[in-house]
């Protein structure tokens, strides 16, 4: 977030002078470092597991970053007023940052994600491990249990067999080994 917030006043400044910047900036992150986990914490971010990170938690991420930042913003402008020698606070520093913090908190959670999403699908499909594919069979699980194996972005070694309308089994029958029948 440190980061985040020098950022933001080097891209609305075009440099960072410490001498009239940095009372301000100490301030900004000071907050930034105290309401961020708070607001984080209260909105349940880091009980999720961001391995299986999806909209959802995106949306969660991107709401908890912007109350955050807002609280930061609105205290750090408002305590700049107060303060006696009244050091200078662009008040577009705030929204630049807002804009970084959702870089910096998200990149690394999706990062995660996407890793874990191709490692997935390196095992899925038995390269990178020793093992060969695992047959498959899902009964009973209609379009649901189908649609995985119909998505699944590369070519699948098996068929997908539908049982006769008399049959007890309802849905579809995948088989996903090569020898499937």
């Amino acid at each position: 977030m440190p980061l985040a917030e020098y950022l933001s006043y080097v891209l609305r400044l075009e440099g960072f002078d410490w001498a009239v910047y940095g009372v301000g900036f100490l301030l900004l992150v000071g907050l930034a470092c105290v309401s961020v986990p708070i607001v984080f914490r209260r909105a349940g971010v880091y009980a999720r597991y961001w391995r299986y990170a999806s909209v959802d938690e995106l949306l969660l991420l991107a709401g908890s970053v912007t109350v955050a930042v807002l609280l930061t913003g609105a205290i750090s402008l408002a305590a700049v007023q107060l303060l006696p020698t009244r050091p200078p606070l662009p008040r577009s520093i705030p929204l630049i940052f807002l804009l970084l913090a959702l870089v910096a908190t998200a990149g690394p959670r999706f990062a995660v994600r996407l890793a874990a999403r191709a490692i997935g699908r390196k095992r899925s499909n038995g390269r990178g491990t020793e093992h060969p594919p695992q047959p498959v069979l899902v009964v009973g699980a209609g379009d649901a249990g189908a649609m995985p194996v119909l998505r699944h972005p590369e070519p699948v070694d098996g068929r997908i067999l539908r049982p006769p309308p008399e049959s007890p089994v309802e849905g579809r029958i995948l088989s996903l080994s090569k020898g499937a029948s």
